[in-house]
């Protein structure tokens, strides 16, 4: 199948490669193309193609010329064919003009202005203006002019009606359209100048006043009242990286108007994410954005009540008229947006309960939530839970910090677990200190002893970040954080998390699973758990307590035992297997016994090797 695209650049695909033509014959087809379906008279493709001194051989040269065009594109789909001239036949060909057409037609004019990459034909020789080429750009005008009157967002209008008064400098309906969306945007200065240069540029050229479209733009401009338009989400990243497509997603869902959740483990890039996202759609919510540091890692958390006066008051609320309680101020807020657009960023969320109580209620307002808890008691929110970087991700990271490419990069990336926060102090480390190497970075992160204490710059510390999350469990979950991670191993099950806290299974699983929860543990599949190997070398950190491993290994024996006996009663078994005090785990057959064996061998061998070489292992085998 092949393509035209003439709306810009002009460009000729067959089968999705790039078809490189000849001048004349590239002339030819586009100005068919600019006619689909239409003729064009031989003598008129001879008049484009070489003016008034064609050669004798013209028409000729031009069979010539359609005939490579089939070739060149594939026949019959680009047949070229007429009846008193010439057509551009598509077949099941693509022309970027004919989809602009029929898109206009259907009012999708958003779709239909997407397809324009600039002045047609930009590239292509062309020895005069054509009618049709200026037909085009007329029909590309009005476009852009109807989607501006549909009420189009000004962030998606703007770019266009700024193309169309840099390519027609005197068009008034155009610049009373990009005056109204200016102001519409809350950018009132610029609008003023963009209405001053217009007029003065009318007067210097033309002689004339502006027209009445044109006046009453202006006198709209100068007539609205001053709104509140709040604008207080932090700056965006300069080196945002690494999560383009998911941002690309997520600012799609908020601007429908949805809500979105973003959680994750400290250190993540919840934040980074949200404020980048909230940056990239501030143009589609004109009436505003507020944003609130929920403070859901710190011992008190701030209020929902507290949190709602300020929202209020920055929408314009008189703070006299802010009344007091939650209940009263949330039927305030609702209230206050309900024929407003605005976007609510709440920052390091702590529950659902402090969530639920600031979100926007029916109407055009959205918000972003980040937490490290997975607020699973949301309802009706598109939700992310943020993993650490893809090794190319944070190798990108890097270089865009330090202004260098390192080949020691990848190996200072994975020994940073490939944490975004990580990453950023160890970008900010290098790149203040130019003597350093990459290399010299990730031979020091290789200690796991002394990693955490790299990973500190300014006021960016890893641990601290853990210790937020660390402090927020109650005892006997901060008890389960601890010693799960004494063991070695790839993960950790719920059977062998019982018998490290002493505790029945289903006890042992709702811990790990409040552990999950705050995000401070993993579990990749139901009833295994895993830590990433920064907060497994924080939790580490933290000591763990004497007898678990001995706990741990005593089941694991034991539990081999039964195993063992199940596949081969007759044994003989070790002395010191048959006396173990703990029971262990039964099994019902040889197959399933066989089954444990194979998916725990690894575990109990390091158990093993592990107890042994810490000397908490009081197990003889």
């Amino acid at each position: 199948m092949f393509g035209v695209n003439v709306l810009g650049p002009m460009a000729v695909t067959r089968d999705g490669t790039e078809v490189e033509l000849p001048p004349l014959p590239r002339l030819l087809l586009a100005l068919l193309a600019l006619t689909p379906g239409e003729p064009v008279s031989k003598d008129a493709i001879i008049d484009v193609l070489w003016g008034e001194r064609p050669p004798a051989t013209a028409a000729t040269l031009v069979r010539t010329y359609l005939s490579r065009l089939r070739g060149a594109l594939g026949a019959p789909a680009a047949r070229v064919a007429g009846r008193g001239g010439y057509r551009l036949v598509l077949g099941d060909g693509r022309l970027d003009l004919a989809e602009f057409r029929a898109l206009v037609a259907e009012g999708r004019l958003a779709q239909a202005l997407r397809l324009w990459r600039g002045a047609p034909l930009s590239d292509v020789e062309l020895p005069r203006t054509l009618p049709a080429l200026t037909a085009l750009r007329a029909e590309w005008v009005a476009a852009v002019l109807a989607y501006a009157d549909a009420d189009a967002p000004p962030v998606d209008v703007l770019p266009h009606l700024r193309a169309v008064v840099e390519a027609d400098p005197l068009n008034e309906p155009g610049y009373a359209r990009l005056i109204r969306a200016l102001g519409a945007d809350g950018r009132k200065a610029a609008a003023v100048e963009a209405y001053t240069a217009v007029r003065h540029r009318l007067a210097a050229e033309l002689g004339i006043d502006p027209s009445p479209e044109l006046s009453a733009a202006s006198q709209e401009l100068l007539g609205q009242a001053t709104a509140v338009r709040p604008a207080q989400v932090p700056a965006d990243t300069p080196d945002f990286s690494g999560r383009e497509e998911l941002a690309a997603l997520l600012a799609e869902r908020v601007s429908a108007g949805g809500g979105v959740v973003i959680t994750g483990i400290g250190g993540v890039g919840k934040t980074t994410l949200a404020v980048h996202v909230a940056q990239a759609v501030r143009g589609r919510f004109p009436d505003g954005q507020v944003y609130a540091d929920l403070r859901g890692t710190r011992d008190r958390p701030r209020p929902p009540e507290e949190v709602l006066g300020h929202f209020l008051v920055a929408l314009g609320v008189p703070a006299d008229d802010v009344p007091e309680g939650q209940d009263v101020r949330e039927a305030l807020w609702r209230s206050t947006l309900a024929t407003r657009r605005v976007l609510v960023v709440l920052d390091n969320a702590h529950d659902e309960k402090q969530v639920r109580a600031l979100l926007p209620g029916t109407g055009d307002s959205a918000a972003i939530v980040t937490g490290r808890a997975r607020l699973a008691g949301l309802s009706g929110v598109h939700r992310v839970q943020l993993g650490v970087f893809e090794p190319a991700e944070a190798v990108e990271l890097l270089a865009k910090i330090t202004g260098r490419r390192d080949p020691a990069a990848p190996a200072v990336a994975e020994a940073s677990g490939y944490l975004p926060l990580a990453i950023r102090i160890i970008g900010t480390r290098l790149a203040t200190r130019p003597g350093w190497t990459a290399a010299e970075i990730a031979a020091r992160l290789a200690d796991r002893r002394r990693a955490l204490r790299e990973l500190r710059a300014g006021d960016l510390n890893v641990a601290v970040t853990f210790e937020l999350s660390y402090a927020q469990a109650d005892a006997r979950t901060a008890r389960a954080f601890r010693l799960a991670a004494l063991p070695e191993g790839p993960d950790l099950s719920v059977e062998a998390a019982a018998a490290l806290l002493d505790l029945p299974e289903d006890e042992a699983e709702d811990l790990l699973e409040s552990l999950v929860e705050l995000s401070m543990l993993e579990s990749p599949s139901p009833g295994r758990y895993r830590f990433h190997d920064l907060v497994l070398t924080y939790a580490r950190g933290l000591g763990g307590e004497d007898g678990a491993l001995t706990r741990l290994l005593t089941y694991y024996t034991a539990t081999a035992r039964n195993a063992l006996s199940a596949v081969e009663p007759a044994g003989p078994w070790p002395r010191c297997l048959l006396t173990l005090a703990s029971e262990g785990r039964g099994f019902a057959s040889a197959k399933q016994a066989s089954a444990w064996l194979e998916a725990h061998a690894q575990h109990l061998m390091e158990a093993v090797t592990q107890a042994a070489g810490s000397g908490d292992g009081q197990v003889e085998i």
